[in-house]
């Protein structure tokens, strides 16, 4: 008898005991575990303590028994909460901490090698090398084109000395990409 009762506690749909009681499961199941629950003592007490638990919390709630609370209540709380929370970590615990992990990475780095283990932030440099170089050679690209374009219309218009060609490339490049930065910022928003 009692291995029939050490198997049936394996076996027990005891998780499925709370949501029988809120009426969330399907009709053939709650068949199965009412019949389980009749022929399975451990299934039947924890039916009988969910559902007490649920007759007491309906009590408790249903009568609103009026508890004055001291008016400084919530504050006397947070300044318990935070005096308690100060000073649980010894100011050594960091350095600690940092050489585990130091000790761990020097681990990781003698079992898988240096090529294995740096892989991964190898890639990510490359490729974040790879978009800075774009996005710097768009710059120079752009700045170089403007002042080509601005020396060329000078040239025609007036003729100005190269540094105030530069001069209103810089100024020119400088406002474009305000404007530019602006017309961004707008269009993630």
């Amino acid at each position: 008898m009692k291995t029939q009762e050490l198997k049936n506690s394996f076996d027990c749909p005891a998780r499925e005991i709370s949501p029988y009681l809120d009426g969330e499961l399907a009709p053939d199941a709650e068949l199965l575990l009412e019949s389980h629950i009749a022929g399975c003592s451990t299934c039947l007490a924890e039916l009988n303590e969910q559902k007490s638990f649920l007759q007491a919390l309906a009590f408790s709630l249903e009568n609103d028994a009026d508890i004055d609370l001291p008016a400084n209540f919530t504050k006397t709380i947070v300044t318990n909460a935070e005096s308690s929370v100060s000073g649980l970590r010894a100011g050594t615990e960091r350095l600690h901490a940092i050489i585990v992990i130091g000790a761990l990475l020097v681990f990781v780095v003698f079992i898988l090698g240096s090529d294995t283990a740096f892989a991964p932030v190898s890639a990510v440099i490359d490729q974040t090398g790879a978009v800075l170089g774009f996005f710097g050679s768009l710059a120079f690209n752009f700045v170089f084109g403007t002042t080509v374009i601005l020396r060329s219309a000078a040239a025609h218009i007036v003729a100005v000395p190269a540094g105030l060609t530069i001069l209103f490339a810089s100024v020119f490049a400088f406002f474009a990409l305000v404007v530019s930065r602006r017309y961004l910022r707008q269009d993630r928003t």
